[in-house]
């Protein structure tokens, strides 16, 4: 997590700070520099970056990985040069036509162009924007974008769970691994989480908890993707189940 403390005044009106990559490569290659201010069009918002979250993604922009994907990102350097996606902080601008939005408004969500977080300000579309809930702070709220919207749209929007239905959920202790978890409690499901055991948790009342040395038969019987399975795809003692998610897969659909 990366976290800037806000400044009342400051001298740099057209100007941030930033960490930015000119090349493909390891962390080697990211540097601290002052650059432009990011342009914003009539729908997005210039926000004032109080905390960004880091994700696999960053990462595999940073290197370029996967290599099929580099007509997205660029082909022989990032399009975008300033990494971070994850982003929270308070409303600086807004465009013309943004009408969800004003100057000081507290918002989290998902700069454009796969990248702009890392850096003192960040663009964002309005449509990519939320309104942070008061009882998050920044940090907490940078945290939420990537890996919550995929879990969201797997679960709610491919998977339909409904109440009663039994989900389970495979990868279920990493980012989007918890969100899935407790968006399919919420959805009234009853869920069933597959974890290895170094990254065991404490079992719970509301969600039974799998741990394993090595895939399980469940577990192998998931669909890898964000496409959920349906009704028995996937059994749990041989009772068969509603949804089954696997969280260690999963890329956000647009």
């Amino acid at each position: 997590m990366i976290s800037t403390e806000i400044r009342a005044t400051t001298t740099r009106t057209t100007t941030m700070k930033a960490i930015v990559q000119d090349r493909y490569g390891t962390s080697e290659v990211l540097e601290l520099r002052e650059i432009a201010k990011p342009e914003i069009g009539e729908g997005d918002v210039l926000v004032r970056v109080r905390a960004a979250g880091v994700n696999p993604g960053d990462w595999a922009i940073m290197g370029g990985l996967p290599y099929i994907a580099r007509p997205v990102y660029g082909l022989r350097k990032p399009k975008n040069r300033v990494r971070g996606t994850d982003v929270a902080g308070q409303v600086e601008a807004v465009g013309a036509s943004v009408t969800r939005f004003r100057q000081g408004d507290e918002v989290f969500g998902s700069s454009k162009h796969l990248g702009g977080a890392f850096a003192e300000y960040a663009a964002v579309s309005e449509d990519a924007l939320a309104p942070k809930p008061t009882n998050l702070t920044f940090e907490q709220a940078a945290a939420v974008p990537m890996a919550g919207y995929v879990a969201l749209q797997a679960l709610r929007d491919h998977g339909k769970v409904k109440a009663g239905q039994k989900v389970l959920v495979n990868g279920a202790s990493g980012g989007i691994g918890t969100f899935a978890v407790q968006i399919a409690k919420s959805l009234g499901a009853e869920v069933t989480g597959v974890t290895s055991t170094r990254n065991s948790v404490t079992t719970s009342s509301s969600t039974t908890w799998r741990t394993t040395h090595r895939p399980t038969s469940d577990a192998h019987s998931l669909h890898r993707g964000c496409s959920c399975r349906t009704a028995g795809a996937s059994t749990i003692g041989g009772s068969p189940v509603g949804v089954a998610l696997s969280a260690r897969r999963c890329r956000l659909r647009s």
